[in-house]
């Protein structure tokens, strides 16, 4: 499995501004470990707006997308979902902080192996918490011809919002986590038994 990150956290001057910006980069990324499908694709939340555009560019290149799962991605904004902080980002890095240079002292006090981030990558892993709106709002989904794997958070419809962009079957899986939590241990492991069997050793995740 392998994991794309924002390019813009290692790179200012490399970060895409939009959803498409960001497929056309995660597909040569993609192609270059390995240039032909089959491919299999998994996005959570924006992650998962981003696999479907990177999974129909894909197809419109001719290449065989054999898995396309989507974790909570939704074209709207999560219903319930708080806005995100900087203290969820802290969570999400193992400490506590308020602030990103409390964040960055936390990691070194506590000799983390994510103790080389400075405040300015902190900056660029937010920016696209706080872009994403924007992006997701300006962009029109191209179709994916083929099946796809939808995990549903605790209330969410988002399923709904892909028909139009799909042309095949939206199997529905619901986890009873909170949207943020989906991909924690509950989350893992309900995505891990619907597709870790169908996707080891086949693409790219």
């Amino acid at each position: 499995m392998y994991g794309l990150q924002d390019p813009g956290i290692s790179n200012v001057d490399a970060a895409p501004s939009s959803i498409e910006e960001f497929a056309a980069r995660y597909v040569q990324e993609i192609r270059t470990v390995q240039p032909h499908g089959p491919y299999h694709l998994l996005g959570w939340s924006l992650g998962g707006v981003i696999a479907h555009a990177v999974a129909a560019q894909l197809q419109s290149d001719g290449e065989d997308v054999a898995l396309l799962a989507l974790v909570d991605a939704q074209l709207t904004a999560p219903e319930g979902v708080a806005e995100f902080e900087i203290e969820d980002l802290a969570r999400q890095l193992g400490v506590e902080g308020g602030s990103f240079e409390a964040i960055v002292d936390r990691l070194r006090s506590t000799r983390s192996e994510l103790a080389f981030l400075t405040e300015d990558h902190l900056r660029r892993m937010f920016r696209p918490v706080v872009s994403s709106p924007g992006w997701v709002a300006s962009y029109e989904p191209a179709v994916f011809e083929g099946p796809v794997h939808y995990f549903a958070a605790r209330g969410s419809h988002g399923a709904q919002q892909w028909t139009d962009f799909v042309d095949g079957r939206i199997s529905v899986h619901r986890v009873d986590v909170e949207h943020e939590d989906m991909l924690g241990e509950r989350g893992a492991r309900a995505l891990g038994r619907v597709i870790g069997t169908d996707s080891v050793g086949k693409g790219v995740a």
